[in-house]
């Protein structure tokens, strides 16, 4: 498939060349974004959970045409193994699952009917009427989404659907395509356009200032997810009335205590483990950058780095690497002298293959690092959780989730310290990539966030 050859924005239900989008075609998109709010609103939740289902049905089969499509395209777009995008596009259907969206609703939300007419509560005083609260849309919802993984462009997507909101998806440019099959989808299976009209899928470059001060001083909410530096250059053009939600990709690491490797490396914390690194290549914020290992001595960690080659080797046979860009297989190379070098020094060991599927870098110095990714992974030994702390406290702002295969007397300290250092996900090795849980990669509820309650007492 030409990449090229939907190079497309869709608004609202129609069709447009990439040329259409200018300041004035902003604002007039913001208008009509507008008028639509009210509209948004009047369906039943039942009813667009009953038309996300289908499509989530749709989305199982690897025979769905447009599944086909998505493959065919992200194939040639993208670096992931044809494997790995198959687990990718069954993402797709697994985020628009009814079953999950309902659990979801209810984790965060509290009761589905909130999304509807509202829930009744009685009154305790039999004097004084019964009220209701329901949720109301906050309206307009910017989806600003440049993360390397193509399905985390649905997920904040459909989390604007289901609250009811009016939805403009702004992705990268090599993604759009992909997006644009998503919303064929939606066609498809939305006969009464209770949704599909409600949607608008745009792109524009990050420097377009013109464009940029229509959609980033309007009054609407802005979901970010991507790179902090893109969010950081976008920052001083917001507006006062801008409401921002920050999921941009934080960083991740993996905790093992050298204990719990003896006398054996337990088998299912190397396969775990070695899911963790190959799942999307390190390219989710869940993915681990780097292994502490603590132990008073590094026995126990060429211990680990030997048994994770064999499991690699294995892991990687079930989910190949893919093929490489030219620039990542640079980075990995990089990666690679560097850490020969310090193998002739005595100060750490390479373990790889000739080829580019992985690489494990075990580096006696234990400062915080983080990957080229790609299968890239440092293993560093740490005498104690305390000293661990001190190294990691610089990049506290940046840290997102930790991996852990310890006893419980440290998962305790790790529970009770690892928050202090803003980590918002405390996970066992080999399900930092199950992403099953609601709470969003930088730990809120998103969905109370893309609502407000309203009490109805008369």
């Amino acid at each position: 498939m030409n990449k090229d050859c939907n190079k497309k924005i869709i608004i609202f239900g129609h069709k447009y060349d990439y040329d259409y989008l200018s300041a004035n075609t902003a604002q007039d998109i913001i208008q009509e974004a507008y008028e639509k709010t009210n509209i948004a609103f009047e369906p039943d939740i039942e009813v667009i959970l009953d038309v996300l289902d289908d499509i989530s049905d749709a989305w199982s089969s690897n025979e769905y045409h447009i599944r086909k499509k998505a493959k065919e395209l992200l194939t040639a777009i993208t670096s992931f193994s044809p494997e790995m995008i198959d687990e990718g596009l069954d993402k797709v259907s697994e985020i628009c699952s009814s079953k999950r969206l309902i659990e979801k609703i209810n984790n965060e939300l509290g009761c589905i009917d909130y999304l509807n007419e509202g829930k009744i509560y009685e009154n305790k005083d039999s004097n004084e009427l019964d009220y209701r609260i329901k949720a109301q849309p906050k309206g307009i919802i910017l989806h600003i989404n440049s993360n390397n993984l193509f399905f985390e462009i649905i997920e904040s997507w459909v989390w604007g659907i289901i609250t009811k909101n009016v939805n403009i998806i702004k992705t990268e440019e090599e993604y759009l395509p992909f997006a644009l099959l998503f919303l064929d989808s939606i066609k498809e299976f939305d006969s009464s356009e209770i949704i599909w009209n409600n949607q608008s899928l745009l792109f524009w470059n990050n420097d377009n200032k013109s464009i940029n001060d229509v959609f980033y001083k309007s009054d609407l909410l802005i979901i970010y997810q991507g790179d902090i530096n893109l969010l950081n250059y976008i920052k001083p053009e917001l507006g006062s009335e801008i409401e921002l939600i920050d999921n941009s990709y934080k960083y991740s690491f993996s905790i093992i205590e050298g204990k719990c490797l003896k006398p054996n490396t337990p088998s299912d914390l190397i396969n775990g483990l070695a899911l963790d690194i190959c799942r999307w290549n390190q390219k989710s914020s869940f993915s681990p950058h780097l292994v502490y290992v603590i132990d008073k001595d590094l026995k126990t960690s060429h211990q680990l780095i030997e048994a994770l080659f064999d499991e690699m080797v294995a892991v990687g046979e079930e989910f190949p690497c893919g093929i490489l860009t030219f620039d990542e297989k640079v980075k990995i190379r990089k990666i690679r002298e560097i850490s020969r070098m310090m193998q002739v020094k005595g100060e750490g060991r390479l373990v790889c293959p000739e080829d580019f599927s992985f690489t494990l870098v075990l580096d006696y110095n234990s400062a915080f690092k983080l990957s080229c990714l790609n299968r890239s992974i440092f293993i560093k030994r740490i005498t104690n959780l305390e000293n661990l702390i001190e190294l990691l406290i610089p990049y506290s702002e940046k840290l997102h989730s930790v991996g852990l295969f310890v006893s419980e007397e440290l998962k305790y300290l790790c529970e009770k310290e690892f928050p202090k250092l803003g980590i918002k996900h405390i996970l066992k090795i080999g399900k930092m990539e199950s992403r099953g849980n609601d709470i969003s990669q930088n730990g809120i509820y998103i969905l109370r966030k893309l609502v407000d309650f309203i009490s109805i007492d008369y």
